[in-house]
């Protein structure tokens, strides 16, 4: 019994030994400035499992949530699991499994399936920042830079900036990565570099900042940096996803949101000349009927034929006054 005992022991301490220790990320959440507002805390566990305890409050609301998951070697979720409650309130209680080529997830609000021919990362509907961290290490890994997701589409990343902050004497090294395929809207992240990138911080400049405990005092850098990268970014976008519209275009049926008065109009027509909207009159209204262009050096003028004989200006396309060269 004592030589089986002592066997038992030693192998209990090799494999103590052998095994991987585990490891925990503490992340800090701040606003406006040094307000500490939450926190979140990732722990690698050496069973292969990941757990996650997430709280941001602003006044009184945030979610509060916690995550366990397990990771396939390409970097997806094989198991994922979050419970806690909503930014209002409401319960989350969302998993997900995928076992060979079929994945299932369900939460409060969906529940779904769908059959795999290769990697997929499903997006929780109520995720903690890790899931950002998750889809950013998937996406290096990916061979094409391109990774589906589940229940749809494709996120894709790119570096827009890189610099080196220190703590204590002690570098590190980030990048500031613009993520798409999820919203109408690039995701802005800064993580660490190398092959398999981990989140860093997230920053909505101006106003929050999540950061890696310890890194507080880099903040205002990497808010200041983002925001130069972002204005670039999305003027580029700007320019190259714009399409003129030549002539006079209608836009039908539309409805218009008042944001002044917080209020959405009925439907209406929208007249845009030249890529500029010149007038919203109610849907099916009498046509509007160029007949003259006249142009006098920067100055256009149109003249308009509007049956019913009703006044231009209302439409936005004749001004009340005209300086021209500084003569009324």
């Amino acid at each position: 019994m004592r030589t089986r005992s002592a066997w038992a022991l030693f192998c209990g301490w090799m494999l103590a030994v052998a095994a991987p220790a585990a490891q925990t990320t503490r992340y800090v959440i701040l606003v406006q400035g040094d307000k500490k507002a939450g926190e979140q805390v990732v722990e690698q566990r050496d069973d292969g499992r990941t757990r996650v305890h997430f709280i941001f409050k602003d006044n009184g609301r945030g979610p509060e949530l916690d995550e366990e998951y397990r990771l396939a070697p390409d970097g997806t979720y094989t198991e994922y699991r979050v419970k806690g409650a909503s930014e209002m309130g409401a319960p989350v209680d969302e998993h997900f499994t995928r076992s060979g080529d079929r994945a299932r997830w369900k939460s409060t609000s969906e529940r779904g399936e769908k059959k795999l021919s290769g990697p997929g990362l499903y997006v929780p509907l109520n995720g903690t920042l890790q899931a950002a961290s998750i889809g950013i290490t998937a996406v290096a890994l990916s061979p094409d830079g391109k990774l589906p997701l589940l229940p749809a589409g494709t996120l894709t990343q790119r570096k827009l900036d890189e610099l080196e902050v220190t703590r204590g004497g002690k570098p590190q090294r980030v990048q500031l990565l613009a993520q798409t395929g999820q919203g109408l809207t690039p995701s802005f992240f800064w993580a660490t570099t190398g092959e398999r990138p981990q989140l860093f911080a997230f920053i909505v400049p101006g106003y929050l900042l999540a950061i890696e405990e310890g890194w507080e005092s880099s903040g205002p850098v990497l808010d200041t940096r983002q925001k130069q990268a972002e204005t670039q970014l999305l003027r580029s976008m700007a320019t190259r996803l714009m399409k003129p519209l030549p002539g006079l275009t209608v836009i039908r049926n539309a409805r218009v949101f008042d944001s002044e008065n917080a209020t959405l109009g009925g439907a209406s027509d929208v007249y845009v000349l030249r890529g500029r909207i010149t007038a919203v009159v109610p849907a099916g209204a009498r046509a509007i009927h160029p007949v003259t262009v006249i142009v006098l050096g920067e100055l256009e003028l149109l003249e308009l034929d509007v049956l019913g004989g009703r006044d231009l200006r209302h439409l936005g396309l004749v001004p009340d006054h005209i300086r021209l060269g500084g003569v009324h």
